[in-house]
């Protein structure tokens, strides 16, 4: 095998004989137009897509409309404490760095349909990887302002996971809405509700539900997941948490989780009386 450069231009080819050209590529294969690839690639300055013409904070780009690009500020330190009966020693809150005003729009959309309901409707498919209401068709939130009535109302009817996500987006983003004592316990119920349907949730909640916590200096919601904790905790990433703090234990329930795979509170003894045994 010789690899040659002819004219900066990199050939390979196999030589047997001088005169063997049949795996030259270049000498079989006809002429092509070179393609400008540059000029179909998207400024990366541009990345989220509105289809609203309503948005003031957009502008138009090659016929999309996009985002304009905010001035980027520094994170700014907001708050800084040490949570009670926890194995996390301190914990910092800083400001968002965003180049966008994307979760501006969606805070002022949220506030705007807050307290809106809709008569009954029938059900609309919807999926977005980042739920908002501009991107929904009129029967999309017609059927999501009725649907949020119904489970404030504590009736829990089939939606679309993205429907879900958007109700939680809502609880999580209007802290001056939903004080975060209350928005906690709405977004354990919800998850609660739509987890054995949406099994990806699982992973979801148990990061949103710390870092919600940890934001808004709320303790460990013990009385609302010790029912789900073994499934909270397998798939948090932040386990620490999650762990309880014991007097003269702080440490062993987290080695545990960290360093055991074996998940000993879904044994089918994990029953009864037995449980005081095997926390023990």
């Amino acid at each position: 095998m010789i690899f040659k450069n002819e004219d900066k231009k990199l050939k390979t080819y196999c030589k047997i004989e001088e005169t063997d050209s049949f795996w030259d590529i270049d000498d079989i294969t006809p002429n092509r137009k070179p393609v400008n690839i540059e000029k179909k690639r998207f400024d990366s300055e541009f990345a989220v897509v509105y289809d609203s013409i309503q948005n003031t904070n957009t502008e138009k780009k090659n016929g999309l409309l996009f985002s304009k690009p905010i001035t980027k500020q520094q994170p700014v330190l907001t708050r800084s404490y040490s949570p009670e009966n926890s194995i996390i020693k301190k914990v910092d809150v800083f400001t968002w760095s965003s180049k966008y005003t994307f979760y501006e729009r969606f805070r002022n959309d949220a506030k705007k349909y807050f307290n809106i309901s809709h008569e009954k409707t029938d059900p609309v498919r919807y999926y977005s990887y980042i739920p908002g209401y501009v991107q929904m068709s009129v029967q999309q939130r017609n059927w999501y302002l009725y649907w949020r009535e119904r489970v404030r109302n504590g009736e829990y009817i089939q939606t679309d996971s993205s429907y879900i996500l958007l109700y939680i987006y809502e609880i999580i983003n209007l802290p001056e809405l939903v004080p975060a004592e209350e928005g906690i316990k709405l977004i354990i119920d919800i998850w609660k509700q739509y987890r054995s349907i949406y099994t990806k949730f699982d992973k979801y909640m148990s990061e949103w539900i710390c870092d919600y916590c940890l934001v808004n200096k709320l303790t460990f919601p013990d009385e609302y997941l010790s029912d789900i904790l073994p499934d909270v905790i397998e798939s948090s990433s932040f386990k620490q948490f999650y762990i309880v703090c014991e007097k003269g234990n702080e440490y062993a329930n987290l080695l545990l989780e960290k360093m055991s795979t074996y998940r000993w509170r879904k044994s089918k003894y994990y029953v009864g009386e037995n449980k005081s045994i095997f926390d023990e």
